[in-house]
């Protein structure tokens, strides 16, 4: 896959099969435009290291979380990796406003 000098997007925003058609983007300003303002948090994959994340300046307003993907066949996989948020109730709207308002106690690795 191309890389600019910044930041690499493809066009579905993540990593996926070769052969799909990329765009290239210095910032993710540059790639959302005006749609960054609706944007509050980053999900990381395992291999990404929160403390070098917090150094990118583009993404210090934004929350950071990370959690293992639910779909592997081996079940020690599940969960190996989640992100703890500060929660007063269980609830959708909870969830929403603790990740909007960088409420999180601790990812777990």
């Amino acid at each position: 896959m191309r890389r600019s000098d910044n930041l690499r997007v493809d066009e579905f925003g993540a990593d996926h099969n070769e052969g799909i058609s990329e765009l290239q983007f210095e910032s993710l300003k540059e790639a959302l435009g005006e749609g960054i303002n609706f944007v509050h948090a980053v999900e990381t994959g395992l291999s990404a290291d929160p403390t070098m994340l917090r150094g990118i300046l583009e993404l210090s307003n934004l929350t950071i979380i990370s959690n293992s993907d639910s779909h592997s066949l081996s079940l020690n996989r599940l969960g190996r990796e989640v992100t703890v948020l500060d929660l007063n109730r269980l609830t959708y709207r909870e969830i929403i406003r603790s990740i909007r308002k960088n409420k999180i106690v601790k990812t777990v690795f």
